[in-house]
């Protein structure tokens, strides 16, 4: 005890950690025996010679004979060591270096495992090695092994082996090395690198998951902008292999694994990679066994009324029914509603149905619960939602069972454009003459500007979707204030606009990290609120679907974006990661909700490469028309019930949009098949990579014919259509089946949509046409050119400024409010510059003066203030306003004569501010109801990342 004191004390008053000490003894060969050989030290080739000089070994032999020493190790198993070494050769040559450990198995016999025992290649420069190890429990001997192959002179220096950096945890311990930048409550790992946990204690037969929050740190070194993480665990377990990404603002993550029910191991391993440039910071690290609930995939809804648990006056069938589908340890149900009594169900193999008569159901909301017993009267589960019957409406949007929204009744083809940039009169008809039928907007707080808007995008027949944002917490304070604003924005007059087709709640919930209780309630609230249009949730390609199920029962559209191309591409999660993946996806989606909402999907509009602006324009890459036909095909034949483009706002090639609009005017085409079609089992076909799809209208068949691969192919197959003939409608050519067969060559990804008759008119008309329009013509090449000339003189913002907003706004989508900073002017006249860029839009006042606007949250507008600046005190205030979708944020940088004088931080005020409110007056007294901003995060984080530009 004495002996291990003094050395902690020794260790102390050096300035060196336990994990500084060399364990090796004589590591720099000056001790020397009388026999010439190094202390500690042995031969082990027995043409060894050496030459011991300035702290370092020559090991050499004749003959092309091996020279070798070894050293006897004591060392601590099971937790890593670090052997590193410096080494040159007198002629280019191989050695070795390595750590053998001799285990004795129980049945005697002996086994050898290594460390870095391979030969490798020594050049006549110095060159450093490290390797990380571990040696096993009970070893019988442990040595480390220094050798010249051949005997050409090799010299060793700086010989260490010490214990490897580690943090324990849960039994286990995280291997620090090459992380020497970690804080003490996380992990920074650069791109490339690893960070392990080992030998974690686990059991045979259960489940575990670790969670935890990532954060990207600096730009990915790539078009795609997210950082990619994967994590893996060994030995051999059912999931063990998880891919994930995130932004440079933290996410929760988490990976789920089993360990076999016959492991023979009691410990596993788990590395966290990131594989994109770049650091990731990985945080507040949890690690528990997960309880499997055997009832967690029962299913309790009603089938009659179907949609959103209402009774509609158009859809009232005098009666609520329902379904119960659980397995067989479930017998018995009681079902209870109140205003209409109870019901008890006999199930048979765990499944049953109910009804209740209902003509005379009162307008109102009626809790609804269902008690699953087993055979011992023990209750297994309980079911609660609320039915919900409403009276009549002017608009009534509203699901049926085949997954499509029927508007006042007439069904809806949903081919949605998410940003229609350049929102002209003349871009929505050109867009709407092309088949897009719905598309976002953002409602500002210009009532006025609101609903000429959506009488804009009516007159066009186009539809809109209304970002709401929901609330951040389902604390009965921060609801109220979310159920306050949601009223306040969306009136009675924008809800019953014609053109309003529902609301988008939020994007990505679960990749982002955020719960789903508050989703869930802020859901529940819309129900109420507006019962007539529906609300939709977007996933991104990431998660399983018994994650995914409390996002996708807080809203009634469900679905996920997916951006294939190029392939492969790892924005798609799952192993498929080529331009099929879209119809997995789609799968994926409707199973979540078990069938039973409609699936609304995300597909490519644009180039990953176009959304970093550094990147030329010639170097995009983006879908061509075969594949942006495939995608969409893939898609609507997977159970895809609304076709949708993100990234259209991104575009900077002009000849894109034919590409999109040649799609989008097809599906126009068939969406009568899509909607009003029975789509039936494909037909089989002597090529795997040739799909069949068939859907039948009506007495007539029409038939999907998909070559899913890359490379041209051939498939032969009975057509089901008997001898007559098909047209192809593409190109009004037919196909001629003989005795019933076809066999058809077919090019890379190509899709060929033929029938037995011509196709059914369209489900939705076109607008009206407009001859001064069309005289126009396309208006996209002009106006992509006069965005990029904004862009023209720019370079990419790299200050250190934050992005800013009011602290009780910051999560209030749509919010509007004043942020001001005051500054002193010793000497006015020199130049003086105002740089800001506002997520989404602004007008700068410089004591009181207009200056400026903002409309893009991703160019930072230089605005000349020096006209505006008086000597003493001046105000900046800014009037911010969020369009309508989180994120909101203003950043800034004031610079006079060439210098940064201040920049968007903490010291800057806020306040929220109403549309009608005016500008108060321009002097410190205006400001005494400010308060501080929020910081949201430094340049660089957040979803912004690092690709604001600035003029120059």
């Amino acid at each position: 005890m004495k002996k291990l004191f003094l050395l902690v004390a020794l260790l102390a008053c050096a300035g060196a950690s336990a994990q500084d000490v060399n364990l090796l003894k004589n590591a720099n060969f000056q001790e020397m025996g009388p026999n010439g050989f190094p202390v500690h030290w042995r031969s082990a080739s027995p043409d060894t010679q050496l030459k011991a000089a300035d702290d370092s070994i020559t090991l050499f032999a004749t003959d092309d004979k091996a020279a070798t020493i070894t050293q006897a190790l004591s060392l601590e198993s099971d937790v890593p060591h670090v052997f590193s070494y410096q080494i040159k050769a007198d002629a280019p040559t191989e050695a070795q270096a390595y750590i053998e450990t001799v285990v004795t198995l129980p049945d005697g016999k002996k086994k050898w495992v290594n460390s870095g025992a391979k030969r490798f290649n020594v050049e006549t420069s110095w060159n450093e090695y490290k390797v990380t190890f571990s040696i096993p429990d009970n070893p019988s001997s442990c040595y480390l092994a220094l050798r010249s192959v051949s005997g050409t002179p090799v010299t060793f220096k700086n010989v260490n082996i010490r214990a490897a950096r580690i943090r324990k945890q849960w039994g286990g311990y995280w291997n620090l090395e090459g992380l020497a930048d970690s804080p003490d409550n996380g992990l920074l790992v650069p791109g490339g690198k690893e960070a392990q946990l080992l030998k974690l204690p686990v059991e045979p037969g259960k489940t575990y998951r670790i969670s935890y929050t990532a954060q990207g740190m600096g730009a990915t070194g790539q078009d795609y902008p997210f950082h990619e993480i994967t994590s893996l665990v060994t030995p051999k377990v059912t999931g063990a292999y998880s891919f994930n990404d995130v932004t440079n603002s933290p996410q929760p993550k988490n990976h789920t694994f089993t360990v076999p029910k016959d492991a023979d191991f009691k410990t596993v391993n788990i590395a966290f990679t990131p594989k994109t440039a770049g650091k990731v910071l990985f945080t507040d690290f949890t690690f528990q066994e997960v309880i499997p609930d055997a009832t967690a995939e029962w299913q309790f809804h009603l089938t009659e009324p179907f949609y959103r648990d209402t009774i509609y006056a158009s859809q009232d069938t005098g009666r609520v029914a329902g379904e119960l589908i659980a397995d067989p340890t479930a017998v018995k149900a009681k079902v209870t509603i109140d205003g209409l009594g109870s019901t008890e169900i006999t199930l048979t193999q765990g499944q049953g149905s109910f009804a209740f008569k209902a003509e005379q159901l009162a307008i109102g909301r009626y809790p609804v619960t269902c008690n699953v017993y087993d055979a011992k009267g023990a209750v297994l589960k309980q079911f609660t939602l609320t039915l919900a019957k409403v009276p009549a409406n002017s608009v009534e949007v509203i699901a049926k069972p085949n997954g499509y929204f029927y508007i006042n009744g007439k069904p809806f083809f949903p081919v949605t454009q998410w940003n229609i940039a350049f929102s002209s009169p003349e871009v929505y008809y050109y867009s709407a003459k092309n088949g897009i039928n719905s598309c976002f907007y953002s409602v500002g707080n210009n009532k006025e500007k609101v609903m000429a808007d959506l009488d804009k995008a009516h007159t066009y027949g186009l539809k809109l979707i209304l970002p709401t944002g929901v609330a951040g917490s389902n604390a009965p304070e921060i609801m109220a204030r979310y159920r306050e604003r949601i009223t306040k924005t969306f009136t009675p007059e924008i809800r019953n606009h014609p053109a309003v087709l529902g609301y988008f709640l939020v994007d990505e919930p679960l990749w982002g990290g955020r719960p789903s209780e508050p989703i869930r309630a802020s859901y529940e609230f819309f129900k109420e609120f507006d019962p007539y249009h529906p609300c939709w949730i977007n996933a991104a390609p990431r998660n399983e679907n018994p994650e995914l199920r409390p996002y996708a029962a807080a809203c009634d559209i469900w679905g996920a974006d997916i951006y294939p191309y190029p392939y492969p591409n790892t924005h798609s999660g799952i192993d498929d990661k080529g331009l099929t993946s879209v119809g997995k996806y789609c799968l994926r989606m409707s199973e979540t909700t078990y069938g039973r909402k409609p699936t609304w999907m995300a597909l490519q509009g644009f180039a990953w490469a176009s959304l970093n602006r550094e990147t030329p324009v010639e170097k995009h890459q983006y879908p061509d028309d075969t594949v942006m036909r495939f995608m969409a095909m893939d898609a609507m034949l997977n159970k895809c019930t609304g076709y949708g483009l993100w990234g259209t706002q991104y575009i900077r090639t002009p000849s894109f949009y034919d590409t999109i609009h040649k799609t989008t005017s097809e599906l126009h085409k068939l969406s009568r098949l899509f909607v009003d079609g029975a789509q039936q089992e494909d037909i089989s076909t002597d090529n795997q990579d040739v799909r069949v799809a068939v859907i039948k209208h009506q007495a007539e068949t029409y038939l999907f014919i998909l070559n899913l691969t890359d490379q041209p192919t051939e498939a032969h197959f009975n057509a089901g259509v008997g001898q007559r003939k098909l047209t192809v409608f593409a190109d009004n050519s037919a196909l001629q089946p003989a005795n019933g067969q076809l066999t058809l060559p077919l090019e890379p990804f190509q899709v060929i949509v033929c029938g037995t008759a011509a196709l059914p008119p369209p489900i939705y008309e076109l607008p009206k046409a407009n001859q001064e329009f069309d005289q126009l013509g396309n208006p996209f090449p002009g106006l992509i050119e006069a965005e990029a000339e904004k862009y023209r003189n720019t370079k990419f913002y790299r200050g250190d400024a934050s992005w800013i907003w009011d602290k009780a706004l910051v999560k209030a989508a749509g919010s509007l409010c004043l942020i001001a900073k005051t500054f002193e002017v010793k000497t006015p006249g020199k130049k003086a510059f105002l740089k800001i860029a506002v997520d989404d839009f602004s007008k700068i006042y410089v004591n009181g003066k207009l200056v400026g606007e903002t409309d893009a949250w991703s160019l930072m507008k230089k605005i000349d203030i020096t006209a505006a600046l008086t000597p003493g005190e001046n105000i900046i205030m800014v009037r911010a306003e969020d369009s309508g979708s989180l994120p909101c944020g203003l950043l800034a940088e004031l610079e006079i004569d060439e210098k940064t004088v201040l920049k968007s931080d903490g010291s800057w005020l806020a306040k929220p501010i109403q549309a009608k409110d005016p500008m108060p007056e321009a002097n410190k007294n205006s400001l005494s109801t400010f308060q501080p901003v929020i910081v949201i995060t430094p340049y660089g984080g957040g979803a912004w990342g690092t690709r604001v530009v600035a003029q120059q």
